[in-house]
């Protein structure tokens, strides 16, 4: 399977990511930030992306201060030099990492003492998901969404929870969108 449009896949604009941040954020580290269309026109912060698709990264570039092309699984390849930020954001990319568990730990590090991680990770115990897998035998893979083709991990509510405080975080808040998007097909 192939994404149908590639710059609509890494174009959203996480409005959700924004409206949940600490009001004291101002520098952050976006982990896998796509176009930067959720910094677009945003003056307030000043954000550092991380983007392995240089053609995706260069659009990034329009909108947020800073773009550094690269995997973001090969930490040590990546210069973030001596900053550390407010806050990284993981949206919807942990479940495309071969080890989020030590990605987490290794980006941590560039965590102020008082800083914040904010992550969206899609929860494989959506029932929509369970009930076609229960009931009709179906695991079908799709462009977009929690069985999105290219997710290499599941999480539950559990392990997310697990994920984090494993790697050394304590959860201040977990929020649970309990209503699927239209733009998915389950």
């Amino acid at each position: 399977m192939k994404k149908k449009d590639i710059l609509e896949y890494y174009n959203a604009n996480r409005i959700e990511i924004k409206n949940i941040l600490p009001k004291n954020v101002k520098y952050i580290l976006d982990v896998g930030c796509g176009t930067g269309a959720t910094w677009k026109n945003e003056k307030k912060f000043e954000v550092t992306g991380i983007e392995i698709n240089p053609q995706i990264a260069e659009i990034a570039e329009r909108n947020i201060s800073e773009v550094i092309v690269g995997d973001v699984e090969n930490v040590e390849n990546i210069d973030l030099g001596e900053i550390l930020f407010d806050c990284i954001v993981f949206a919807d990319i942990l479940e495309h990492l071969y080890n989020p568990w030590e990605i987490l730990k290794q980006y941590g590090s560039y965590l102020k003492e008082d800083g914040y991680i904010v992550a969206s990770i899609p929860n494989i115990q959506f029932y929509k998901i369970l009930r076609k897998l229960i009931f009709k035998g179906e695991w079908q893979y799709r462009d977009y969404g929690i069985l999105d083709i290219d997710h290499i991990r599941f999480f539950t509510y559990k392990s997310i929870i697990e994920l984090f405080n494993n790697a050394g975080f304590e959860i201040v808040k977990l929020n649970r969108k309990l209503k699927g998007s239209k733009r998915y097909q389950y």
